[in-house]
């Protein structure tokens, strides 16, 4: 959207939020738990043994599944926004064409005189 302007356009905020979209995932972070050292690799022992390692990558795995969800979150609220915007500048344009309309169309209020009294009525040029 570089170099891209809605200009209070209904139209194209909402064109513009359609657009939008957070990346889409593969089923690569939609994991199951890992039970790997149940009985594998005797020879990891210690905070950087099996268990360690599969903790990391179970914690490393929750962390980037939180950051994705609030990213598409933060989308889904930003593109919600702009159409919530473009709606209310559709209804503002609305409501100001009617109300303007609504003021030139007015009625003269009865019993006001077009012009103050004081002032004496024009005199054409006399030759």
């Amino acid at each position: 959207m570089a170099k891209e302007f809605t200009d209070g356009k209904p139209e194209k905020m909402r064109e513009a939020a359609s657009r939008l979209g957070a990346p889409s995932y593969g089923d690569d972070l939609v994991r199951q738990p890992a039970h790997a050292c149940a009985g594998g690799m005797p020879e990891c022992t210690g905070e950087f043994g099996c268990t360690g390692l599969f903790g990391c990558d179970v914690d490393s795995t929750k962390k980037v599944q939180e950051l994705i969800t609030h990213v598409r979150q933060g989308f889904a609220g930003f593109q919600a926004m702009i159409a919530d915007c473009a709606d209310l500048y559709a209804t503002a344009a609305g409501m100001s064409r009617d109300e303007l309309t609504a003021i030139v169309n007015r009625p003269p209020a009865d019993g006001l005189p077009d012009r103050e009294p004081r002032f004496d009525d024009p005199v054409g040029a006399t030759p």
